[in-house]
């Protein structure tokens, strides 16, 4: 068995030091994240100065009655399982230091901190209700779609009170050719992820922040092309030698692509500033075709009219195509960057991006409004509310103070599915803590499991966060988990493969791709994609029923399971696949 990940598990019980571990599905990371609190437990005075937050109340139920079998265990006789031992010698600390201190956690569990971060967010808000601005007698509505469409339309109905925003409004309407569904829809969506722009819109600084963020959406664009275009297998001075020579042809012409003109005086790669983007275009139309593919021919559009004299610069710029082409992900983030606008609005687009932040504004205020008339309230409004309770982190309110005091160590499950917000309320809890001032930060996740962008989950402030950002005043220590104890090892050498190649594809997937070892031996098995995208459901449908057929065709008492997201999902296969020969199977979690 594979023990190339002993020294990151080992590393996690150091509760000295604080981490943010990469953990993949199947690596163990609940058991890690049990471990790591019950070597907590042994070092601190209360049990409330250790709180765990997990993103599911099922995930919270489950680390819970993990801690509680972990103590029973530890007062029974050590196992021979090594796994199973590595546990029972950390309970039997925790129930020595238990009965040292008084805590008696056996017959009182509720002293374990562990909550989901939405209860966590409540909590807040029901010992500071004042000053959060949110009563604690509020309910939270889960799935708020019904509050948001209320807020929406009352905001676009005062198009006809006469109210200072009527104009915005108005405005608006007018931008959208007077369809007001279409916008009271646009509002319901900002209305859901109205805490990733609320604290953008201050007055007199909307424009420059988008503008901010313009700019920061470009670059890491122009980045990723430039740095694929590095690690490319070609000489970047010859590429750039070849699309030099083709601007320069087209220059002494009035005709073709006059996008690649630009590169006439191109000596090095562009940048990855606003003012670049002009470039990396014109180097997209000479690699591209229109319908973003690499170009298998070059003619006097591009710069190689036919004849002789330019036939070996061609012929270079077509073998280096071909090279190009074997860099995964490169044809697409080519693609992505001859989308991007070269400048921020156009002609009148400031007006209306003006009255459309006067509308959001007044939007976010009618839906708290109507929240606290209701006494019905999103989880996003505890959690802004919980932010303004704690406070700023260089003015921290008296109630930050006191979690501080109470408040040693945290730690965080699920944390890729963590959104902007939820991150700042872990900021402000953990303002202040440096390394080695006896608290400590423990943050596990998968961003290549991150399912909650509906919640407005954001799996960049993850990833950022592996590659060494800092969190408020505290830097992370970074650790992987690279064994996998759930599949087979032909399954897991199949996904190694397969993944890499699959997330380079896509320009805008920035995951870290960590390759797994099974412990489990390898099983006869095959693995194939079959793609259904640009089909409906029918046709997914009819590939799954041909499937089952050719299997059961090649194995009779072969066992068949179809495993889908909902019974909804299952569609025309529920009425075609039936009867003694098929057992369909809806996974409830």
């Amino acid at each position: 068995m594979s023990v190339n990940d002993d020294g990151a598990r080992r590393d996690a019980l150091d509760v000295s030091r604080s981490f943010v571990v990469q953990a993949p599905a199947g690596s163990g990371k609940t058991t890690l994240l049990t471990q790591r609190l019950l070597r907590l437990l042994t070092v601190v005075k209360q049990p409330e100065q250790v709180l765990a937050i997990t993103f599911t109340r099922k995930a919270a139920e489950e680390m819970r009655a993990r801690i509680i079998a972990a103590l029973d265990l530890g007062a029974e006789p050590a196992p021979r399982d090594p796994f199973r031992a590595a546990t029972h010698r950390l309970a039997s600390a925790v129930l020595a230091h238990d009965q040292i201190c008084g805590w008696d956690l056996r017959a009182q569990p509720s002293r374990l901190r562990i909550m989901t971060i939405d209860a966590l967010c409540q909590s807040i808000v029901r010992q500071a209700p004042i000053s959060a601005g949110l009563s604690s007698a509020q309910s939270v509505e889960e799935d708020a779609a019904r509050l948001y469409r209320e807020a929406a339309r009352e905001t676009v109905a005062g198009i006809a009170d006469g109210a200072v925003w009527s104009e915005a409004v108005a405005h608006l309407l007018a931008h959208f050719d007077n369809d007001w569904d279409k916008l009271e829809t646009l509002l319901v969506d900002m209305l859901a992820r109205r805490d990733q722009w609320l604290r953008v819109l201050h007055k007199g600084a909307e424009l420059a922040a988008l503008e901010a963020g313009f700019v920061r959406v470009v670059a890491t664009d122009l980045e990723r092309v430039h740095g694929l275009l590095q690690r490319a297998a070609i000489e970047l001075d010859e590429l750039l030698a070849c699309a030099a020579g083709a601007a320069r042809t087209l220059a002494a012409v009035d005709e073709g692509d006059r996008e690649i003109v630009a590169l006439a005086g191109l000596t090095a790669l562009p940048g990855s500033r606003v003012a670049d983007i002009a470039l990396w275009q014109g180097l997209g139309r000479l690699l591209l075709t229109q319908k973003g593919v690499w170009r298998r021919a070059l003619n006097k559009n591009q710069g190689f009219p036919a004849g002789g004299a330019h036939g070996a610069a061609k012929q270079a710029m077509l073998d280096l195509i071909a090279r190009l082409r074997e860099t995964p992900g490169l044809e697409v983030a080519l693609g992505r960057v001859e989308e991007l606008p070269q400048r921020m609005f156009g002609a009148g687009e400031s007006a209306v991006v003006g009255a459309l932040i006067a509308v959001l504004k007044l939007a976010a205020a009618l839906f708290d409004v109507q929240g606290r008339r209701a006494g019905r309230v999103d989880f996003t409004s505890f959690a802004l509310a919980a932010q303004v309770a704690l406070g700023a982190a260089e003015q921290p309110s008296d109630l930050a103070l006191q979690l501080d005091y109470r408040l040693q160590h945290l730690l965080v499950d699920e944390v890729q599915d963590t959104s902007l917000t939820q991150y700042r309320l872990i900021e402000a809890l953990t303002a202040g803590w440096v390394a080695g001032d006896g608290r400590s930060l423990f943050l596990v996740g998968d961003p290549m499991q991150s399912i909650y962008r509906f919640r407005q989950a954001d799996v960049r402030l993850f990833t950022d966060l592996l590659r060494g950002a800092a969190l408020g005043d505290l830097r992370l220590e970074r650790l992987e988990l690279t064994v996998n104890f759930r599949a087979q090892a032909a399954l897991v050498a199949w996904i190694n493969g397969v993944m890499p190649v699959a997330c380079a594809s896509v320009a805008a997937f920035d995951v870290p791709f960590v390759a797994q070892t099974a412990v489990k031996p390898a099983l006869p098995m095959t693995c194939t994609v079959h793609a259904t995208i640009g089909h409906d459901s029918a046709h997914e449908a009819a590939q799954v029923l041909a499937l089952v057929e050719t299997l059961r065709a090649a194995e009779p008492a072969a066992v068949i399971a179809v495993l889908v997201r909902s019974r909804s999902h299952l569609g025309r296969v529920t009425a075609d696949v039936s009867g003694e020969s098929y057992e369909l199977v809806i996974p409830t979690d």
